[in-house]
Parts: C-alpha cells; structure tokens; sequence
C-alpha cells in the first residue's frame, strides 16, 4: 500500500471509531482527545500507532465500556483487508491482532472517568502525589504536550501540571514493575522460536515507552521544569542524541537498538535475532532506569 493510501486509510479507520464512539456513547462524553505521534503527524508508517483518549462525565454506566469494545472490535474487522489491527491496551495487556497483513496498526483506546481527575495516590509512607485519573502526573502532562481534540471540550489543556524531579522518580517506582512484569513474562505467553514477531511488538513496546522516562531521569530539577523532558519525548532524533552524551556507552547502545527497531519495524520483526537483541535492549533500558530512580530517591545501589 502507498504511504498516502495508508495515511488515509489509517485516518478513516480513526474517524469511524471516533463517530461510532460519539453515536454511542456522546451524552455521557466530556471529551474526544487525540495524542502521541498520530495527533501532531509524526506518527511512524513502519508501526503506526493511535491514541484516543475519551474522557467521560461522572461515573458513568458500565455499558459505555462494553459498547467501546464491541466498536473497535467492529473496526478493526473492518480494515482488516487494509492492514492488521491490534487493541493496544498497554501498560495493562497485550492482545493477538485481527487479520494476517504484513503492516500492523495499532490503537490504544483510554477511558477515563471525570471523577477521577483529581485522584491523589501515596507512593511512599510519608509522599502523596496527584494522579490524575490513576496514571502519573508527568504521563498525562505528556498527553496534552501532544494533544488534538477533536470533540467536546479540552480537558487536559484546562489542566494545570507541575512535574518536579522527584514526580518523575517516584513514577518510575510505580509504572516500571508493571512494564517488567510484562516483558519478563511476554516469552512464556507463546512460542518465541515460531511467535517471535509478538515478542517483537512488546519488546518494541516497552523499550520505547521507557526511553522517554529515562530521558527524564538523566535531566534535572530545572530542566524538568522546563518541560525539556516533553521536547526528548517527542522528537526521537533529539532523544537518540541527548541519550548518547548523557548517559552510559551501553545505555546509548540500546536507545539506538530501540528506535531503529521502530524505524524499521517490518523488516525486523521477521528477524529473530533482531527481535532477541531488540528484547535485550528493553530489558536492560528498563533495569538501568529502575536502578538509577531507585538510588536517587532512596541512596540505594
């Protein structure tokens, strides 16, 4: 499929979610927010990805939830003859795709509940932080950096985030055991040797989402403030660079190892030792990470 053909077919298969969401389930939507690479237009052709976060009024039914799963699974059936389609519901769950092609796309639906917004979670016996609905205060603050609302109003941009230093460290204590549960258990989910490129999309996955956190890890109280962690987080260029001068020889090594891999997704999930080596870099990117957090904020080793 052409580029341009992919773009459009990719932007229909967008809209249709998003009108069939608002037919559904609109009197109880506050909001319909794109973000990530898809929303600003750097989305990567080799692994596209979509994220729509759909912010819901207070407390609403349970049937929104069942009607959102039955729409993705509807659409995605749909543009199956275009390109494989893939629920991504990471950090929480990876799912088998819908359809055979070569190209995957992926989407990651998030609900959120407005009674939520202001959910403050104890971290630490002594430390309290403000987890807006349930994720970390520097995740959603990433979202709106990145964000275009295509319906209803704007929540993230009404806002108001003040990410410290320490915000960034303490949510690596909450978020990186979950990423390594994930990947350490992604080779006994399935048969690595036949399955790879499932592995492949995981550890792709979970090395890059940790890349942008280990950026932030490497900055400063003052850099963090201001938001240089946001400007690595969306250029990947910038933050291949900023990872070879400022961290470790081997934590450069993977960094690249990592967005080549994304860069060059098809050609390299069909090798396995390419997806071994893609594997070992996540795993290590994520060690380091968990290392370095944990030693800031505690004096560990």
């Amino acid at each position: 499929m052409e580029e341009i053909q992919l773009k459009e077919k990719i932007n229909d298969m967008v809209n249709e979610i998003i009108e069939n969401v608002k037919s559904k389930s609109g009197s109880h939507i506050e909001s319909i927010t794109l973000t990530g690479s898809y929303a600003i237009g750097k989305m990567a052709l080799e692994r596209p990805n979509v994220n729509i976060l759909v912010f819901l009024k207070r407390h609403p039914p349970a049937r929104i939830y069942l009607e959102t799963g039955r729409i993705l699974f509807s659409v995605g059936k749909k543009y199956q003859k275009f390109f494989r389609f893939r629920i991504d519901m990471f950090p929480f769950r990876f799912a088998y795709p819908v359809g055979d092609k070569e190209l995957e796309v992926s989407v990651n639906l998030n609900l959120y509940d407005m009674a939520e917004k202001d959910l403050e979670m104890w971290m630490t016996p002594t430390k309290k932080v403000w987890a807006p609905f349930g994720a970390p205060q520097a995740v959603m603050q990433s979202f709106r950096s990145m964000r275009k609302v295509v319906f209803g109003s704007d929540v993230l941009g009404r806002m108001e985030f003040h990410v410290t230093y320490e915000d960034i460290l303490l949510g690596v204590l909450k978020e990186f055991p979950l990423y390594k549960l994930q990947l350490t258990r992604a080779p006994m989910t399935y048969d690595i040797d036949k399955d790879y490129e499932l592995l492949a999309t995981e550890a792709v996955q979970v090395g890059k989402t940790c890349l942008g956190t280990t950026a932030a890890v490497l900055l400063d109280e003052e850099s963090i403030r201001q938001g240089k962690h946001l400007e690595l987080l969306a250029d990947k260029r910038k933050l291949l660079r900023f990872m070879k001068q400022a961290g470790s020889p081997d934590l450069g090594r993977w960094t690249e190892i990592v967005i080549r891999a994304r860069d060059n997704f098809l050609s390299v999930k069909k090798d396995k030792d390419k997806v071994f080596e893609v594997y070992d870099a996540a795993y290590n990117i994520l060690n380091v990470t968990f290392q370095m957090a944990t030693s800031k904020l505690f004096g560990t080793k």
